[in-house]
């Protein structure tokens, strides 16, 4: 009733540690009306109407953020699910021909060398300009950019959690100089080529972090900080693609013709190639062909 609003209301002038004296329902209030009192509410409060009326649009208020809130991940669910859905079938996808792929070098039994990620990408891509209409992209477009922004963020963040620091330094000490010599390189002089010819300086961007880094990992994480156009991200993401799956097939016998111990070959695959999981395919392509472990 309006003596509860009026407790309610004149609690806010109180110090902080008066809430442990009020009802649940106060300390919502006090939360709520905190941001919303202004000097003219506050000599108002002695008033038991504007007091009762204060109290009641706290509650109000707070009403209406759950109901946006709820209505907000509702907007979200069509896209994520899309992109869920979509994931899953890429890497189904990419597992079949990987495993075709292997068979016709001769090597059956082993892991699919071909990674879902850019399969999964020219898949949307494909869905994007040839199937879906602009409303029904425009239904999927809220999940899509959450999935794209906070979900790519932190499944970067979860890969990373997944190295170990010590490993690296113990296992791969000796490649370190060669690895930050490659990325540097790269980072450098694609940019600077890609501006003698003539290239947007965001695909330049896109190519230099997917060949200097992890591919088309890469090239996801960096396409929204730079905000790529999707012609950017297509040229960049088919640029990785082609040539990662060429140097798949061909690098491991250069590799074997090259170089005696298996350090260096594996240090020369892992630089040479775009995307980890190709590194993978042809370290395994290696181990096959010349029974030999990197």
């Amino acid at each position: 009733g309006q003596a509860g609003h009026m407790q309610v209301a004149r609690s806010l002038l109180r110090s902080p540690c008066t809430r442990r004296r009020l009802p649940r329902a106060s300390v919502c209030s006090y939360h709520l009306s905190s941001a919303l009192l202004l000097p003219r509410q506050l000599r108002s409060l002695d008033q038991p109407a504007a007091a009762a009326s204060l109290a009641r649009r706290c509650f109000s208020q707070q009403a209406g953020s759950e109901e946006g809130l709820v209505a907000n991940s509702l907007r979200l669910l069509p896209g994520l699910a899309s992109a869920t859905a979509l994931s899953s079938v890429s890497y189904v996808i990419a597992d079949k021909l990987g495993v075709q792929l292997l068979a016709l070098q001769g090597i059956a039994g082993a892991a699919s060398p071909i990674s879902g990620i850019p399969v999964a990408i020219l898949l949307g891509l494909g869905l994007k300009n040839l199937v879906l209409s602009d409303q029904q992209f425009k239904l999927l477009d809220p999940g899509l950019k959450f999935s794209t922004s906070l979900v790519l963020r932190t499944g970067i963040v979860c890969i990373g959690a997944k190295l170990s620091a010590m490993d690296v330094l113990t296992l791969g000490s000796a490649g370190i100089p060669a690895v930050v010599a490659s990325i540097t390189t790269g980072l450098v002089f694609i940019p600077w080529l890609g501006q003698r010819m003539g290239l947007p300086p965001s695909m330049s961007s896109l190519i230099a972090a997917g060949t200097s880094i992890c591919g088309v990992t890469a090239i996801s994480a960096l396409a929204p900080v730079i905000k790529a156009n999707q012609q950017d991200v297509s040229f960049a993401v088919a640029n990785v693609v082609m040539f990662g799956t060429l140097g798949m097939l061909t690098w491991p016998y250069l590799a074997h013709s090259l170089f005696i111990l298996p350090e260096q070959i594996g240090i020369f695959l892992g630089l040479a190639i775009h995307d980890t999981s190709q590194v993978m395919g042809a370290a395994l392509t290696y181990k096959q062909l010349f029974a030999d472990d990197l």
